[in-house]
């Protein structure tokens, strides 16, 4: 560790002298040529190399340990590519695989030696390169109007969330073919379907093995079903008795606190889902917004009446303006969590979880820490807002068995949205950034059997990616990149201290005068990969 601060004592020299450690590599026309040791001798450490590869506007960029490589995507020349660099002389190799589109989603089924590297991108595409060469392994195409949001990839199964005038998931058996599908409406999938569910997020299982994390057969899935049953509502206009159109109309069963909506015709009528809990008598509560003004009815005890199959009305005409004026309630409707087994690509659910309080939700991690030996085995990261506090977004750490049920749950009020997740392989730290600029770095404690906010920092801009390197001198280090180039290393080298690295003079970060859009490091930080909207950095020796 002395080693270290002496190496942060000399980081004023070393990045003082970035341009002119920079500028002559980037001239230099044998950098290729000339290994990272080398540069480590000639330069001094920590040193800063601009990657001389041809791509600007890096989507996606990893570290394969196991073969000595880099992976980098970008675009060159208008077309996204996907590229190979030797890891000790930055040569390019192997063949360029073109890309449809821009990366959005990117996947690798074991972090550091991976079998499969997996992308999604806004044309609708879902691809499968082999580490090796990028040869193509798997392809599937489903068209522009759609973007692959999510993609996850195992060493069997890849899963793959598809977003445009409707949602979905394909579920892909890479060894046997065929796929499975979820979603609003589904097409003719040869192994199964699960329809009429308004997905809302998924995410596979990782495993955290302590020097790598893996991508396991299990899914979660997050949705929420649409009610079968709905109420009609009639409006109009208490001074005329004509009906009103456009008026946006709510119904909230007070029993289990659902709340939905809908929008009333010429003639005055909305049919708003409902979930309902004895059909006979509820507690409703009805909600009707016109214009800017909200009026509020409630209902005790009311007796339904069925018209048709599953409509029923409340027997009574809502007349506007009422007597009680209300702020509109938030949507809130009961959202599922399936966990699925996926090894067959046909899903088969094991645990289904319930949760009516839900206005949004993103999953940032579903992961298997077992190797922590708590109480839990299994954790579910989520964000969103929820009806106890809709006003802020807030971060749901859950506690899940060995058979996924729930044991437990931390809770965390954010000030702003989560824009970046990340996670150590051994599954103890858990680092989110959001876009107020702000890290949260949390820890599991073994003796609360929970995940506890250890430390925070603060970079100017929205956090846009995240790594963590956890066998650094005993030590872990969060690598954080922001939307205006700002790029900062925390070093934890005990629970009770935080250093960041580069900090320089009164400089709290490094600058790369680009937005960064990706982060990938080796577990002892000596390498770290700088992706950004005009260029990629390597970064050498931070962890000695």
């Amino acid at each position: 560790m002395n080693a270290m601060y002496i190496n942060l004592r000399e980081m004023l020299c070393v990045v003082a002298l970035i341009c002119l450690a920079i500028t002559p590599l980037t001239h230099l026309t044998s950098v290729q040529a000339v290994s990272a040791n080398e540069l480590l001798s000639r330069y001094g450490e920590p040193l800063v190399i601009p990657l001389q590869i041809n791509l600007s506007n890096i989507f996606a960029v990893g570290i394969d340990v196991s073969r000595n490589k880099i992976l980098l995507t970008g675009e060159r020349s208008g077309v996204t590519v996907a590229t190979l660099a030797d890891l000790n002389f930055f040569e390019k190799q192997g063949t360029i695989y073109p890309i449809l589109g821009i990366v959005l989603s990117f996947d690798t089924d074991d972090t550091y030696s991976p079998t499969f590297y997996a992308f999604g991108s806004s044309g609708g595409e879902v691809l499968v390169l082999s580490p090796k060469d990028l040869s193509l392994v798997f392809r599937y195409v489903q068209g522009d109007e759609f973007k692959v949001s999510k993609v996850y990839v195992s060493k069997n199964i890849l899963a793959a969330m598809f977003e445009g005038s409707r949602s979905f998931i394909k579920v892909f058996n890479l060894s046997s073919g065929g796929w499975s599908e979820l979603g609003e409406v589904v097409g003719n999938a040869p192994k199964y379907s699960m329809e009429n569910i308004k997905l809302v997020d998924f995410s596979m299982l990782k495993f955290a093995y302590g020097n790598k994390v893996s991508t396991k057969d299990t899914m979660i899935v997050a949705y929420f079903t649409v009610p079968a049953n709905k109420l009609l509502i009639q409006v109009i206009n208490a001074s005329t008795n004509e009906p009103l159109a456009n008026a946006v109309v709510y119904v909230r069963n007070d029993v289990i606190g659902t709340v939905y909506q809908g929008v009333t015709d010429r003639e005055g009528y909305a049919l708003v889902p409902v979930d309902l809990v004895g059909r006979k008598q509820e507690n409703l509560t009805v909600f009707v917004k016109v214009e800017s003004v909200c009026y509020k009815y409630t209902f005790v005890g009311v007796e339904l009446q069925e018209i048709s199959a599953k409509i029923y009305t409340i027997g009574k005409v809502i007349k506007v303006p009422g007597d009680v004026i209300s702020p509109p309630p938030q949507v809130v409707r009961r959202l599922i969590l399936d966990i699925l087994d996926v090894s067959t690509g046909e899903p088969k659910r094991i645990k289904t979880l319930n949760r009516d309080d839900v206005i949004s939700l993103k999953i940032h991690a579903f992961l298997d820490v077992s190797i922590l030996n708590q109480k839990f085995r299994y954790v579910l990261v989520v964000s969103g807002r929820f009806a106890s506090d809709p006003s802020y977004p807030s971060l749901r750490i859950v506690y899940l068995d060995s058979s996924f049920s729930k044991v437990g749950e931390t809770t965390y009020r954010l000030f702003s949205e989560v824009s970046s997740f990340a996670y150590s392989p051994d599954g103890r730290f858990i680092v989110i950034g959001t876009r107020g600029g702000v890290i949260y770095i949390l820890r599991s404690a073994p003796v609360r059997g929970k995940y506890e906010v250890m430390w925070g920092y603060r970079l100017p801009y929205q956090i846009t990616s995240i790594a963590v390197s956890n066998k650094v001198n005993n030590g872990i280090a969060v690598i954080a990149g922001d939307k205006e180039g700002n790029l900062q290393i925390l070093y934890l080298p005990t629970a009770n201290k935080m250093v960041p690295i580069l900090r320089i003079n009164t400089s709290l970060s490094f600058n790369t005068h680009s937005p960064i859009t990706s982060l990938s490091a080796t577990l002892d930080l000596n390498k770290v990969i700088v992706g950004t909207a005009s260029k990629s950095y390597l970064i050498l020796g931070l962890g000695d």
